[in-house]
């Protein structure tokens, strides 16, 4: 088997991992449950990812883990982080007075302080990290035969399905927030800005 069709059904069965997660959220009785749940996906999600770079299947500079001037990366990390905490601060209550209760899981309050921390900290890390590699890095470097309108529209759609249980509104926000974190990747030829644009406005949403 080739390395393309390696790469593709990679990102397919990555995809279905993300997208199955939320079905074992909507049973979990309480926060202990879900963030074993959520950080077991992600983490077998990156072991995935590892496995892959570990056999040569695809490289660090195929995910776009290039290294870009401090200016850029400062630039399109503030711009994108302000872009996307607007949308969650001034559309999504929009949203959410059109598409009421359509959220089929809600995040469960964490009542130790010291998990708490770990969740903001390393836990929006995994988040940003796991499903950047895949639904940029990874979506890019299978996708790159095609046009970039068809790239960022694909990716999008991947991107705000994963998030699925969380309701429509979460459907339409998230298929924004990645439209323009694509449009930044391929502006810049890494996923860096996006990484931390990514951890910086779910560190918004969660604090």
């Amino acid at each position: 088997m080739n390395k393309n069709r390696l790469k593709l059904y990679s990102f397919i069965g990555l995809s279905l991992i993300f997208i199955l997660n939320d079905f074992l959220l909507m049973i979990s009785n309480n926060y202990i449950e879900w963030l074993l749940i959520d950080y077991g996906s992600r983490i077998l999600a990156l072991i995935i990812i590892f496995y892959l770079i570990k056999r040569d299947i695809i490289t660090l500079s195929e995910l776009k883990l290039n290294f870009i001037n401090f200016k850029l990366l400062l630039f399109y990390t503030l711009i994108l982080s302000i872009l996307g905490i607007v949308i969650f601060e001034l559309i999504e209550p929009i949203l959410d007075n059109i598409f009421k209760d359509t959220s089929l899981v809600a995040f469960p309050k964490i009542e130790n302080n010291i998990i708490y921390i770990l969740d903001l900290t390393l836990g929006l890390t995994l988040v940003a990290l796991s499903e950047e590699l895949i639904f940029r890095g990874l979506a890019l470097n299978i996708l790159n035969k095609f046009s970039k309108i068809n790239i960022i529209l694909f990716s999008s759609f991947i991107f705000s399905i994963i998030h699925w249980s969380a309701g429509v509104n979460s459907l339409i926000i998230t298929f924004i927030i990645g439209v323009l974190f694509m449009i930044a990747t391929l502006r810049v030829n890494s996923i860096y800005p996006v990484l931390l644009s990514h951890f910086i406005i779910n560190f918004w949403l969660f604090f």
